[in-house]
């Protein structure tokens, strides 16, 4: 199950909303956050001349996470995208790869989940994605608390959550080509969703 991004975000909302106006006044400032995401990875297999096959790999990850701190809330959606194959026949590669940050990421439950989006590359590659994943396994779930302290902050953090494996339907462009499910092989899909809780920013000498 992958863990949230929940420290991270928390940071980044401390940030927004004026780190050391919020903890002059007090010595703890507590939040909480929810999160999701989805994951649909794939290999393609070409024949570029009789007898001669290549795959190309493709994988699509992304994480949703809100943070409510305050009052405020803090929304965050990221997309990694990853591409790399190699033609020997026109021996030509095509690796690449990106980071998209915003849009949403529908989800029912663990039930299934919409992963849409037009990705621009940082080599060039375009990646469009129309899929659903819809949960085909049973559900895992998980929890934890940790303890960390950055200097003058300690962060004590609760967190559950849940993930399931999925099935994929819809399509992905890359370059123009349409891939449907029936092309894709190894396939790897799940879906999960995630709470954290109780973190307590605590700002040593206050």
């Amino acid at each position: 199950m992958r863990k949230p991004i929940i420290r991270v975000l928390a940071f980044a909302a401390l940030a927004a909303l004026g780190w050391p106006q919020a903890t002059a006044s007090a010595k703890s400032v507590h939040s909480q956050g929810k999160g999701k995401g989805a994951l649909a990875s794939f290999t393609i297999v070409d024949e570029c001349a009789p007898g001669v096959t290549f795959q190309t790999y493709v994988s699509i990850s992304a994480t949703e996470q809100t943070v409510k701190m305050n009052g405020d809330v803090v929304n965050s959606l990221r997309t990694d995208v990853f591409v790399y194959g190699y033609n020997p026949c026109t021996n030509v590669l095509l690796y690449d790869y990106g980071t998209i940050y915003g849009g949403d990421l529908p989800m029912n439950a663990l039930e299934s989940a919409s992963l849409v989006g037009h990705y621009v590359l940082q080599q060039g590659a375009v990646v469009d994605a129309n899929l659903t994943l819809t949960g085909t396994d049973e559900i895992n779930q998980g929890h934890s608390m940790s303890r960390q302290t950055f200097g003058p902050v300690m962060l004590v953090i609760r967190e559950n959550g849940s993930s399931r494996t999925s099935s994929v339907a819809g399509t992905v462009t890359i370059n123009g080509r349409v891939i449907t499910p029936s092309e894709m092989t190894d396939v790897s899909s799940n879906i999960s969703r995630s709470t954290s809780s109780d973190m307590t920013v605590i700002q040593a000498g206050n």
